[in-house]
Parts: structure tokens; sequence; C-alpha cells
């Protein structure tokens, strides 16, 4: 697929301890000749494909992260490289194929060497191909892509309870805080933390989770960025978040709980985010 780049670059947010910043295709007929053409060449006959690895440079001015005609440009301090591969599209959703494990074509750049290694959460993002993955789970992926048009355009600074969030989990956001808009060189998007649980988890530094989703403005694809996250203000992982404490009497106060963690959350300067 030849698809041109444009120059221009994404910002995503301070919180991730530096500049990650992507540009996404236009339709080839737009540039006769692109800028970058694809630097990394995979074969994709079987998934997934063989990663191969973008190297940073010291101090990058142009994305140094490019594949298939995607690229972006990310601070060096906040991986040590980046792998970047294309997974084949999963059957669509059935009764033998749950919505958390179907999956369009995507186009993955993984973050190697991350900042914080010690988390369950790879570091990634995922492109997909907003009618192919539609097609192969149209209830869910047509909730989430009109929920994020919809917040794209009323704009809220705080979450009523559902952020869009793609691919499907098989696990609930308990709560959303730092909920900030974003341009970026071919379409816009939010970016919020999270954290995602199966039960009444206490928020903690194993969990805690930077997203980015976005669209592209020609609505062709979804932008998916996750990036493990932490703060000093919060414990490092559950069992330390609990310690001392009778969980059911914690569990009785869970709203009250996750509303405080919240606006504390909220109250935090980007910056002070690792």
């Amino acid at each position: 697929m030849n698809k041109a780049i444009l120059k221009s670059i994404l910002v995503l947010s301070v919180l991730i301890a530096g500049v990650l910043a992507c540009s996404f295709p236009q339709r080839a007929d737009q540039h006769a000749n692109p800028p970058l053409e694809t630097a990394v060449q995979l074969e994709t006959q079987n998934p997934p494909v063989a990663a191969e690895t973008v190297q940073p440079s010291p101090a990058p001015q142009q994305p140094n992260a490019y594949y298939e005609g995607f690229s972006f440009v990310y601070d060096p301090a906040l991986a040590q490289n980046v792998n970047a591969q294309t997974l084949q599209a999963s059957a669509p959703v059935s009764n033998d194929m749950p919505p958390f494990e179907v999956n369009p074509t995507t186009y993955r750049f993984t973050f190697q060497g991350y900042t914080l290694p010690s988390h369950f959460l790879e570091a990634r993002i995922d492109i997909f191909p907003i009618d192919e993955y539609r097609n192969l789970d149209p209830d869910n992926v047509t909730k989430e892509v009109d929920s994020l048009k919809t917040l794209l355009v009323n704009r809220p600074s705080v979450s009523s309870g559902n952020m869009p969030f793609l691919p499907i989990w098989n696990v609930a956001q308990v709560f959303h805080a730092q909920i900030k808009y974003i341009h970026f060189a071919n379409g816009d998007g939010v970016r919020f933390i999270s954290q995602g649980a199966q039960s009444l988890n206490p928020v903690n530094n194993q969990d805690l989770f930077y997203t980015f989703q976005g669209l592209t403005s020609d609505g062709v694809y979804y932008i998916s960025a996750v990036l493990p996250l932490n703060h000093a203000m919060l414990p490092a992982d559950m069992d330390s978040a609990l310690s001392g404490q009778d969980y059911q009497a914690f569990a009785a106060k869970y709203p009250e709980y996750l509303n405080d963690i919240q606006n504390k959350l909220n109250e935090q300067d980007a910056a002070s985010f690792n």
C-alpha cells in the first residue's frame, strides 16, 4: 500500500515524559511525491509478522519511527526503540470469537525498553482501518467510533462515565482523568488516563495507563495509543494500596473513593506524571 505522509507532527501530551508525535497518511493521489516512503518493509502473510526495530536519533526533529506510510516522533527518553509490525485480521465476532479477541489488520508500534518496565500493560500504538474493524464487530466498533466522533464535537472536560476506547478489552475503565483534546497533522483525538479492572480494585501505579484515541480526518483510520503511567501520589500496586484495610469496607465506599481519586488526579500538573 502506497501511503503518503505529511511532514507535520502530532504532539500527544507532556504526560508521556517527552514528545510523542504522529503523522498519518492521506490518499496517495493527493501527494504525487510523498516526503517519506515506507522505511520498514515486512512480509504480512502470517500473523503476527516478525517485528523490525526502528532506532531513534539522539534529538529527533523528523519522524524517528515509521512503517507502512505511518510515522511519528518520540523522545528517546520514552523508550530505547520502537518495533513495527502488521497483525493480520482475525475472524469476525461470533459465539466462538468474543469481541476482545477480534482485531482487524493492525499496524502496531511497540515501545521497547519503555521507561516504566514493571507494568502489566505493553506500551504501544495501534492503527486500525475503521471499516474493516466495523465489518468484524459491527455493534461494538460502531458504538466506540460514534462515541469518539461525538466527543470530539462536544469536547466535555469531564467524563460522563464512558470514554471511547479501541481495541475492545474485557475489563472496565473505572475512572477517567486528565482529559485533553489533541489535534494532529491528519486528524483529532482525545487523551485521558484510566485504569482497567474486573473487580473493585484501588487505583495504583501497576495498573494506571495513559491512552490517546483518535481518528484521521478522512475517516479511514482509528489510532489507539496505550502507555503505562504512574504518579507519586498513588500506591505502587494493589496489594500495597489495600494493606491494613478491610476489603469489604473499601468496596462498600468504592464510588466515593473513585470520585476522590479522579478529582485528585485532575488537580495534578500534567508534567508530574511519569
